[in-house]
């Protein structure tokens, strides 16, 4: 207002000039225009922006979380502010413009992705990048929070490295510090510092909980996917040429950048050729007390990742500025955006730092030109002392087996076995083909990335390059069986394998045997989560004195009493069928599932029976206990005539003891109701287990209108499969095993489609190897123990589920069903509604086939089998009728 006005437009009042009378300006309008001058400054100064970042945010600086990236398109202002917000974003962008847009393709942008947030260590991470790393030029920084949930501390802190809080940064060669109190560097005196609003987000936290925690290279796959998303929104926005080179850093989350010139240097390997050819990928050296400029990352013969000095000649290679090495340094790594895009491999299985950081390496020697450690010191990561990162030198073998199934000839996985099984100075031989089995079935499955003999070099390459010892001739780990072989110091631990194991008492040389067919990999993988048992028994009935140990009573009610189990098996009555001919007759459903499809494998079944006799070892002995009540005795006759007395014992669990008949009286907490059969469940269990556990295999339980076909049965339970999932899902087991794998073996069904939530049917009853009813006992006590209903299938699975075991899939080789919870003939006809909704039976059925193609040829039980049809089917299924 004080300024003078301009000359052609003077303010003479009403008084004349020589030249002609200037034209009057009002006042009131002056005014006007100084003030909306002031507050349009104001505006533009002191209000955050709107228009947020290319990646929807509102602009507030709030750190993205969730366990995805955020929709991509901001939200909707509101109708009343947009004239005034977008006039805003017009001047705004002019001085945000390089914060979006960068300096284009001579100083390309590159996106920081933290791949393995740890809580306690990330924040300095993303410091580290701020306080190293011109503004301008990072396009993002991702921190994946995997196995994490969302923590307002965590977000709140990662917020303020994003304003600059207590943060200082770069733009060009300018260092802000918006509280003032940042630390002075060197290259950059205190006057030089400046305060200044943060224009765009830069920082984003993706969690993922727990329960959905995906492990290092779905993080980073996941993450480099949200930057592609970001790089194509900013070419759509006009904030990105397509000639600029976007680069990847992967930094650990206690690794720390120290330099502000690193991005110049990691730019000149990857982008300008300025270090002896461009890279596909360059690793940052690492500062810790043991280092020293010449270190590499390397490959052992066991597959484990170790670093170590380079060689001179390697060093050489490298003209001074950079030198080759075989495994991505896992602390920070970088390469080009397009390179990563273009990786072959990418097994989102692989959890572990060391199996991530070995697939990405084989990626670019195997399918580029190899990765090289720059030398310069700008390049040099700090390692955060104050919160060592857990060691990830090694991997689970399941991951090894992938990737040695992937990348590897047989000749090359071979030497890596006796090499990854070292005990004690020794080759576990056992362990070594139990690696070698689990290559072999990661070979067979669709999981593995396809292509990559077709698109690469073979890993010889790598072998040449390197020098890794892995490949040649080594020994065959299948010939002899296995021990502890001693290794003399500093012989090749990748040599022979001495494969014996010494028997008990005579010193007797036993083979360790494999299935003539493998596990398929869902069988094999949910046996292998599954906790082995210790089958010796533990007495855990208290002196039986409070259910449900407390036993079962005799005819006078007396406690103690132990039922004879073999009373039916020792004697079996003669069967008689009533009516044949009318029996035989009948040509419905039933007879023609049994007829058509089901039968007995006799044959089968008398050459086992011969192996048995002539091998001295015994078949499966089989428990059977089927719960009734007194009203319902008479139903028990038609069992004892039939099947019944195939079983090598029988429990009839009643709540009346009948010597003549079998049945034996088993209290329980509670009424006896149909309501209350989950304690009665209970009760008969701990009887089992208390009285019979150490007698039996296995454990079949079910109702007294049930009808199993107890070859079927005995066949199923001592197949290869059976024998090689209770013994870990590889090996069969030589019968002195003293732990096992629990086996839940039934009709699978999921409640109420949630496959969470599997249960064994009860209809067809479900059988329990010694480990899995011993697991069931063992936590009864915390399972539910005071509970009175009827679902005691789904209760029995819940309980056993706490433990680690989940009901195995039974089907055969076809996908056809062995426990069937209905008549045979229920099956034949059968169709499920068009919506699965309208039946439970459709609904919880897993991978259902129906008609002639749902049971299985070897079917093992049927459900609600009254007396007539019981005799019937048995009539059928041995000959009877053909008689």
């Amino acid at each position: 207002g004080d300024s003078p006005s301009p000359p052609r437009y003077r303010n003479r009042g009403n008084s004349s000039s020589e030249g002609g009378a200037a034209p009057p300006v009002n006042t009131n309008v002056r005014t006007l225009l100084i003030v909306g001058c002031i507050l349009l400054v104001y505006l533009l100064v002191s209000a955050p922006s709107d228009y947020g970042d290319v990646a929807g945010n509102a602009g507030d600086g709030r750190i993205q979380h969730g366990p995805a990236p955020a929709p991509l398109i901001g939200p909707a202002l509101d109708k009343a502010r947009r004239p005034l917000t977008a006039l805003k974003h017009k001047f705004r962008h002019l001085f945000d413009n390089f914060e979006y847009a960068g300096y284009g393709e001579e100083k390309p942008r590159v996106a920081i992705i933290i791949p393995d947030g740890d809580p306690h260590t990330v924040v300095g991470a993303a410091e580290s990048v701020f306080r190293n790393t011109d503004r301008n030029r990072i396009l993002v920084v991702v921190a994946v929070m995997d196995g994490h949930h969302e923590d307002d501390d965590l977000t709140a802190a990662l917020h303020d490295v994003n304003t600059g809080n207590n943060v200082g940064h770069w733009h060009g060669s300018t260092y802000h510090n918006h509280d003032g109190n940042g630390e002075n560097r060197q290259a950059e005196p205190a006057n030089n510092q400046k305060k200044h609003d943060h224009g765009s987000q830069k920082v984003y936290a993706f969690y993922n909980p727990e329960a959905h925690q995906q492990g290092v290279s779905a993080s980073r796959s996941d993450a480099v996917e949200f930057v592609n998303i970001l790089v194509k929104k900013y070419e759509e926005a006009g904030l990105k040429k397509p000639n600029e080179e976007i680069m990847l850093l992967f930094l650990r989350s206690d690794g720390r950048l120290t330099d502000p010139k690193w991005l110049n240097d990691v730019t000149g390997a990857l982008v300008s050729s300025t270090t002896g050819g461009q890279s596909n990928a360059v690793s940052l050296q690492v500062d810790h007390p043991s280092s020293k400029q010449g270190e590499t990352t390397t490959l052992l013969p066991s597959l484990r990742i170790h670093t170590g000095e380079t060689s001179v000649s390697e060093l050489a290679d490298g003209n001074g500025k950079s030198y080759p090495t075989p495994i991505i340094g896992g602390v920070a790594s970088a390469m080009r955006l397009q390179t990563y895009n273009n990786l072959p491999a990418n097994d989102a299985i692989l959890s572990s730092a060391a199996a991530s950081d070995l697939e990405l390496s084989l990626n670019l020697w195997l399918c580029g030109d190899g990765i090289k450690v720059l030398t310069s010191k700008s390049t040099v990561v700090r390692v955060d002392r104050n919160n060592p990162h857990q060691s990830s030198d090694d991997m689970s073998d399941e991951e090894a087996a992938r990737l040695m199934a992937a990348w590897m000839t047989d000749e090359q996985a071979k030497s890596i076995y006796p090499a990854r099984s070292m005990v004690n100075g020794g080759v576990d031989a056992r362990e070594a083909r139990k690696l070698k089995a689990m290559v072999e079935v990661e070979r067979d499955s669709n999981s593995l990335p396809k292509e990559l003999i077709r698109r690469c070099k073979p890993f010889q390459t790598l072998e040449d390059r390197f020098h890794l010892g892995i490949g040649g001739e080594k020994a065959d780990v299948n010939k002899e069986a296995p021990t502890l072989h001693p290794v003399k110091e500093g012989s090749d631990a990748a040599g022979t394998v001495n494969a014996k194991k010494e028997g008990a008492n005579n010193g007797a040389e036993t083979a360790e045997r494999v299935p003539s067919k493998p596990l398929d990999p869902v069988r094999l993988e949910m046996i292998q989560n599954t906790p082995q048992v210790d089958i010796s028994f533990v007495d855990v009935a208290g002196d039986h004195k409070e259910h449900p140990h407390k036993g079962a009573v005799d005819e006078d009610g007396n406690w103690g009493y132990i039922h004879d189990e073999t009373f039916l098996h020792q004697k079996p009555p003669e069967f008689v069928l009533p009516n044949k001919e009318d029996a035989c007759a009948k040509r419905d459903a039933n007879q023609r599932m049994l007829t058509k499809k089901v039968s007995i494998d006799v044959q089968a079944d008398a050459a086992a029976e011969k192996r048995a006799k002539e091998s001295g070892k015994p078949r499966p002995k089989i428990l059977c206990v089927l719960f009734t009540i007194q009203k319902y005795h008479d139903k028990l006759e038609a069992l004892s005539h039939t099947w019944a007395p195939k079983c090598d014992g029988i429990v009839y669990a009643s709540d009346k003891t009948d010597r003549v008949i079998g049945t034996v009286n088993i209290p329980h907490e509670g009424k006896e109701e149909y309501n209350n059969i989950w304690q009665k469940n209970r009760s008969i269990w701990s009887y089992v287990y208390d009285n019979y556990y150490e007698k039996y295999d296995y454990f079949h339980s079910g109702g007294d209108d049930i009808y199993l076909l107890m070859e079927n049965l005995r066949l199923y339970l001592e197949s290869e499969e059976i024998q090689a999932a209770s013994n870990g899902g590889i090996y069969l087991p030589n019968g002195d095993e003293t732990m096992q794998t629990p086996l839940f073996l039934g009709r699978r069904f999921a409640q109420d489609g949630d496959m969470d939530r599997i249960f064994n049917s009860g209809g067809s009853g479900y059988t329990l190897n010694k480990a899995a009813l011993k697991a069931l006992i063992l936590g009864m006590p915390s399972c539910m123990p005071h509970l009175h209903t009827f679902s005691e299938d789904v209760l029995v699975a819940r309980c056993l589920r706490k433990s680690g075991v989940l009901p195995y899939d039974t089907k055969d080789e076809y996908g056809a069903e062995r426990y069937m919870p209905f008549q045979p003939g229920h099956h034949l006809t059968y169709r499920p509604p068009e919506d699965a909704n309208e039946d439970w039976y459709a609904l919880d059925c897993i991978d259902c086939k129906w008609g002639l193609d749902h049971c299985s040829k070897q079917s093992v039980a049927f459900h609600y089998i009254k007396p007539p049809l019981m005799s019937r089917m048995h009539a059928i299924l041995y000959g009877y009728c053909d008689a």
